[in-house]
């Protein structure tokens, strides 16, 4: 296998290499999927990157032909209006994958929200496997299925939640996306919780009011709330203490 070259560079906030990638991230997500064969079929045409926070992964690095496994780190996808506002659609960390096979690439941002480390992979090559690998195939169908349920329930927080329960739940959601501190310290991704009930935050306030259809103002003033009734604790700007729970559940009005 061809060794990655340290002096190759990818621009626009990042640094390549053709490494097929062998750590946690890509075994839990598609790459523990493929065959030994296929793996070697997608690391002879694939490249890894390093991305810098805030770098724009589909227009600047180019890679609206290629399908993007994250290995390391957290993105922001949004959809922007003429005006410049933007509304962030879901948030992705390892080992998520971005880009659909068989379907054109979104009308979207995707832009890296921390330092992260992405597996390129053309389109085409992911396509040829997938028609021969029926698990594959199967874990991309829960996929998307999975996609559309947290759509939905996106769309009930902004459509049908007041403001401070739409903080909870984002609070809740961010400590539920890695259930143990061994995946979150494994994935490195910034979402993990680094002892129980500690959350650390890949988002700016700003960001999450892009995210939760609030201003700024509004969501320093739930978070003092919340702070204040005892739920959770700020260590530091983007690190929270989920003190209780059960409240907190009640506040998100589950």
């Amino acid at each position: 296998m061809k060794q990655p070259d340290p002096d190759s560079t990818a621009g626009a906030g990042g640094s390549s290499s053709p490494l097929c990638p062998t750590c946690v991230e890509w075994r839990c997500g598609v790459g523990g999927l493929l065959t030994a064969e296929e793996s070697r079929q997608i690391a002879a045409v694939s490249t890894r990157r390093h991305v810098s926070p805030g770098t724009e992964l589909m227009s600047a690095l180019n890679l609206h032909e290629s399908c993007v496994a994250l290995l390391r780190g957290v993105v922001k996808i949004s959809r922007l209006l003429t005006d410049g506002r933007q509304q962030i659609v879901s948030l992705k960390a390892a080992p998520d994958l971005l880009g659909s096979p068989f379907a054109p690439p979104g009308e979207v941002s995707v832009r890296a929200v921390t330092e992260a480390e992405i597996y390129c992979v053309p389109r085409p090559a992911l396509e040829s496997i997938v028609l021969q690998n029926r698990v594959l195939e199967h874990r991309l169908h829960l996929r998307a299925l999975e996609d559309l349920s947290e759509a939905e329930a996106l769309l009930l927080t902004l459509g049908r939640k007041t403001a401070r329960e739409r903080i909870a739940t984002f609070l809740l959601d961010m400590a539920g996306r890695f259930r143990s501190a061994e995946l979150g310290k494994r994935c490195d991704c910034g979402l993990a919780i680094s002892e129980p009930g500690v959350v650390d935050l890949p988002l700016t306030r700003a960001e999450i009011g892009d995210f939760l259809g609030l201003t700024f103002e509004t969501v320093s003033r739930q978070f003092a709330a919340l702070r204040k009734d005892g739920l959770i604790e700020f260590t530091d700007a983007r690190r929270v203490s989920v003190k209780d729970r059960t409240r907190l559940r009640v506040a998100a009005g589950c």
